[in-house]
């Protein structure tokens, strides 16, 4: 009996097995999707001239890739491969990719045609190649030696970031090389450079050069021309001469080369942006996440919005602060804001992440609002907005509490009352607890609240352990770097030099508000005095109105000035540092 039940309930276990042992596999293979990416380090290419072509695999592959169809096209030089992994919300994610150095056989536009990695398969790319090498070599001695610099556009924005490209061609060894860094010699920009140096091999008109590439990220600040003076190349070069009677020849020479100057002629604010705060970009992303996903809302119990502002075109430090959004009924407790610049050879991209813990009061249904950021899209010449949509959540009461018991559980009014003695209640109305009554002999109430002030104690202990570290950290510049600052911005007022006032100003908040400091002069008006608010106002229309203006610097400095006599006069003396503008 037995023998006969298994032999005819087997073949209905293996079928089972089977499907489950499918459906495994094929829902494995729906989450373990890879998607694979193409790249070329630079486009366009020129003739005889080496480059890379990448490709990137975010996950598993099914095999090992196959690159003998670029062969096609492309003469392949080397090829290498890195692996990485990353840790994201207790997600393990990997990453591989593949750089294959190539070099050109024909001109025009190229296929970077599909490969297979098993399976998978990377899409198909182009890459534009001329006729002719991306630099051409001049006669003399800058046909072995000589650099070329290049930007992305000579018509930004202003405050927009254009990538500048350095690079140095050589055709000898050198020895004692140095290479200077770029300089603004009219206008004002702020430069930062990008990534490590890229060194590569090309080839002009039968010569080999080795070609050191170095980029850089430039920030106009005024409107008008501005210009990038010349690069200087320094090394000494040993002579390829050879004779018997000076078998050691003569001695190396110096070569001293430079590249020519780049005119950048920057264009003011557009008339039709009308966002607060003026910032152009390439992309912009606004993204929210929740330390409860999805969140869930109930009375007494904290929970944490995190926003992260990313701007691809703009440092961290010109990002905007992120409109107020908490709703009534709920108490927050900010974060310090965290900026991050992340550089790479494209250039860099800012993020600004806002962290938010909100406790609700009392429960009901509540409406967080939208949050737009407006900016200024440099590929399309038009204003963009950034917006997370509004968000309709419910709080719950806390637990063992009815839903309109949470409002006076939380309301200053009858917690007051608590420590007043009740009237004793008759004898026919002990069943029914008034909300107070409630309240008060409500334990989960008590150690939700309880929680809520230990959590508030810890918040507060670290704010002002941090604030002691920044306050000794900020102590080192000194009351000299302040004096010397202010030195230096009484000569740019009375040069009535507006871009080199807006310069030592800013520096001068960050000596002030080491802990907070301003990224902007519109956040050091918001803190100053009055006067002097006016006056950075002023001095922000000179320096971004469409129409320049003749602005003065005296009336600046008269207020700066005047609110510092103010300070003193009322006793408040500096001790290391200036006090914060809004002090003044």
């Amino acid at each position: 009996m037995v023998a006969s039940l298994k032999k005819t309930t087997a073949p209905g276990a293996v079928l089972r097995g089977i499907l489950c042992a499918t459906l495994l596999v094929l829902a494995w293979g729906a989450q373990a999707r890879t998607v694979i990416s193409v790249s070329t380090d630079r486009d366009p290419v020129g003739m005889n001239e080496s480059f890379q072509i990448t490709f990137s695999a975010h996950g598993s592959v099914d095999g090992d890739p196959d690159f003998a169809p670029l062969r096609k096209d492309f003469q392949i030089l080397s090829t290498s491969q890195n692996s990485s992994f990353s840790i994201i919300n207790s997600k393990i994610r990997s990453s591989k990719t593949w750089s294959v150095t190539v070099l050109p056989r024909r001109s025009g536009t190229l296929t970077i045609p599909p490969i297979s990695f098993g399976a998978d398969h990377s899409p198909a790319a182009s890459v534009q190649v001329s006729k002719t090498a991306a630099t051409q070599g001049q006669q003399g001695d800058d046909a072995d030696i000589h650099i070329e610099a290049q930007v992305s556009t000579t018509q930004p924005y202003v405050q927009s970031q254009v990538i500048y490209t350095l690079r140095l061609y050589r055709a000898v060894p050198t020895a004692n090389a140095s290479l200077d860094e770029p300089q603004v010699a009219n206008g004002d920009a702020v430069i930062e450079r990008l990534d490590e140096d890229k060194n590569y091999e090309i080839q002009v008109n039968g010569k080999l050069y080795r070609v050191v590439e170095r980029k850089y990220a430039v920030y106009p600040q005024t409107s008008g021309p501005i210009t990038i003076s010349p690069v200087k190349f320094e090394g000494r070069v040993a002579p390829d001469t050879f004779s018997l009677l000076n078998p050691f020849g003569p001695p190396p020479r110096t070569v001293v080369r430079e590249s020519a100057p780049v005119t950048l002629n920057v264009k003011p604010v557009p008339a039709g942006f009308t966002g607060s705060h003026w910032f152009p970009a390439k992309h912009v992303t606004l993204t929210e996440e929740w330390s409860k996903d999805p969140p869930a809302f109930k009375v007494g119990e904290p929970i944490t919005r995190t926003l992260v502002l990313t701007v691809d075109g703009q440092t961290s430090s010109q990002l905007p602060e992120l409109p107020k959004w908490v709703p009534g009924g709920f108490r927050s407790y900010p974060d310090q804001p965290q900026l991050k610049d992340d550089k790479n050879r494209n250039g860099i991209v800012g993020s600004r992440e806002e962290k938010t813990a909100l406790i609700p009061n009392r429960p009901g249904d509540y409406v967080l609002p939208a949050i737009t950021i407006p900016w200024w899209n440099v590929n399309t010449g038009k204003m963009e907005q950034a917006t997370l949509p509004q968000r309709h959540i419910t709080v719950a009461a806390a637990a063992g509490q009815p839903a309109d018991q949470g409002t006076a559980a939380a309301a200053p009014a009858p917690l007051n009352k608590l420590s007043t003695p009740a009237p004793a209640p008759q004898k026919e109305d002990n069943t029914a607890a008034s909300p107070a009554g409630q309240g008060k002999h409500n334990p989960w109430l008590l150690l939700s609240l309880g929680l809520a002030a230990v959590w508030l104690l810890t918040l507060i202990a670290w704010w002002l352990s941090g604030r002691r570290r920044r306050g000794a950290d900020a102590a080192d510049a000194g009351e000299d770097s302040l004096r010397q600052v202010r030195r230096d911005l009484r000569a740019a007022c009375l040069s009535h030099s507006p871009a080199r006032v807006r310069e030592l100003l800013l520096k001068w908040g960050r000596l002030t508000w080491p802990e907070d400091p301003p990224a902007n002069l519109g956040e050091i008006g918001v803190r100053s005095h009055p006067a002097l608010a006016e006056e950075i106002r002023r001095l922000n229309h000179a320096l971004y109105s469409q129409i320049p203006g003749d602005w003065r610097g005296e009336a600046f400095w008269q207020a700066f000035e005047h609110a510092r006599k103010q300070r003193q006069q009322a006793g408040q003396v500096e001790q290391g540092r200036l006090e914060p503008l809004h002090r003044l």
